[in-house]
């Protein structure tokens, strides 16, 4: 994801802080200068203000055509996107698919479906 984000050369990049496990603290830092960490509900809030021109987010696991599995706030992400007409964009490695749909998600994870949203475009690399 660090590549497509220094590819697409926007002048800000805002990273949510991720929590659990501040991963977008850690992609802040691979960004800088361009990058600011915010909190997660600030993250929200650009977004529902569309002060953002595009949502990118990465994954944990995909089925291909179906849906990703990712951290706990990525559906509410993609629901709030969906409603300001926003682009979602899912960046991840081919190394993270599956064939079927998870049966049990950890209590961190969550499923969402890109028939719930057909706006999501998952690209891998």
């Amino acid at each position: 994801m660090i590549e497509v984000l220094k590819e697409l050369n926007p002048s800000t990049i805002y990273c949510m802080k991720s929590i659990p496990g501040g991963e977008g603290e850690l992609t802040a830092n691979e960004l800088s200068p361009l990058s600011r960490v915010v909190p997660d509900e600030t993250g929200l809030e650009l977004i529902k203000a569309r002060n953002v021109d595009l949502v990118l987010l990465g994954c944990d696991a995909f089925v291909r055509e179906k849906g990703f599995v990712n951290k706990i706030g990525s559906k509410q992400i993609c629901k709030v996107a969906d409603t300001k007409q926003l682009p979602v964009v899912v960046v991840t490695s081919k190394l993270k698919e599956v064939n079927e749909i998870p049966k049990a998600v950890k209590s961190i994870f969550e499923w969402v479906s890109l028939q719930e949203f057909p706006r999501v475009n998952l690209i891998t690399d």
